[in-house]
Formats: C-alpha cells, sequence, structure tokens
C-alpha cells in the first residue's frame, strides 16, 4: 500500500517513526545507518532534515540496538554520532554518488554474521556500472561471510523516485522505501 502525506514536517516524521517501528519490530539489535553525503545533499533543508528526524527516532529506541554510522559519497567513512550530527547541523555534502562505497562500508565494518537493519538515505542515482559493482561485492564479499540484511529501509529525498541506489541490498531482506519530494511529499512503499 501507498500512504500520501502533503505536510511540511509530517511527512518526515511520520517517514522517520516507521522507519524506527521496523527497525523496533525486527528485534534485529544491530542498525548500519547509511547516509549519503555526496555534493548534492549540500545544503538541502529537507534532506539534512530527514538524516536528523530519522537519526533522532532510531536514538529513541534505545539501549537494545547498536547503531553504526556510515557516511557515503563516492568513497566511505565509518564515522560517529558527532560526525553525523555535524554534517546535518552544517548542512554539508561533497564528491559523487556510488552505491559500492556502501558495500566497501559494510565490508569494513566486519559487522560479522550477524543481522542487520539496513538504512540508506540517499537523494540521488548512480549509473548501472557502479551498481553492478556494489551487487557484485555484495553477492562476492558479504554475503558468503555472514551479512545478513534482515531488514532494508531505503530513503530517497529527490524530486523522482529511482531506487537505483537501493537495488543492490534489497535481495533476501524484508525492505521499505520512503520518497520525501523537496515540496515536503511523502509517499511509503511496503
Amino acid at each position: 500500500p501507498m500512504a500520501t502525506t502533503a505536510a511540511s514536517t509530517a511527512g518526515i516524521t511520520q517517514c522517520a517513526t516507521r522507519i524506527a517501528d521496523f527497525i523496533r519490530s525486527s528485534e534485529t539489535p544491530d542498525v548500519v545507518l547509511a547516509v549519503d553525503i555526496s555534493g548534492s545533499t549540500s545544503g538541502v533543508d529537507i534532506y539534512h532534515s530527514t538524516v536528523e528526524a530519522i537519526y533522532k527516532y532510531i536514538k529513541e529506541i534505545g539501549t537494545t540496538i547498536r547503531l553504526h554510522i556510515l557516511l557515503w559519497n563516492h568513497i566511505y567513512s565509518i564515522a560517529s554520532e558527532n560526525d553525523l550530527i555535524s554534517i546535518f547541523t552544517s548542512k554539508s555534502g561533497n564528491g559523487g554518488t556510488n552505491t559500492s562505497a556502501i558495500a566497501s562500508g559494510l565490508l569494513n565494518m566486519q559487522l560479522g554474521a550477524n543481522p542487520i537493519n539496513l538504512v540508506i538515505i540517499t537523494d540521488g542515482e548512480v549509473d548501472m556500472a557502479d551498481i553492478a559493482i556494489a551487487d557484485t561485492m555484495m553477492q562476492r564479499d558479504l554475503i558468503p561471510h555472514g551479512l545478513q540484511i534482515t531488514n532494508m529501509s531505503g530513503v530517497i529525498i529527490s524530486h523522482g523516485c529511482n531506487a537505483s541506489v537501493l537495488a543492490p541490498f534489497f535481495r533476501n531482506s524484508t525492505f521499505q522505501i520512503y520518497h520525501i519530494t523537496p515540496a515536503y511529499r511523502y509517499y511509503g512503499y511496503g
């Protein structure tokens, strides 16, 4: 079913609440919050407001989860909560958008065979070659070595809803996709 809300911050709050509820219902303690910090996110109020809301709602879950933060553009950074707060406070971003950076980050996080909740926040699309690279990394390097993405939440903040960035991470997981437009329209799929 698809839900539509046409309100300023109500759609962002609804998206963040649903993601937190999805994580809470999974009973999977490891949560990876993968945030696109590419150049196109720089200075975009709705983008950084959405990142902040999702982070805060995930934090409200409390000590039953272990939050891991992955900042990515054309490269990745395993980051602290303070790094993330600095990004959405300053509304900064730079670089390109490569989905393979998410796969590389997951590989280097060394999460072991624990199932994870993966939350990907992005505003962009990537080319099919990068999708193929990320998918190969998932199939060759991550899944055979025990990575289990049990739940995947994708948040796309853009005029159009292209889920190409999320595609390599859907396989074998329960997933939901949220689309927030710059006009503060909210669509939930899943």
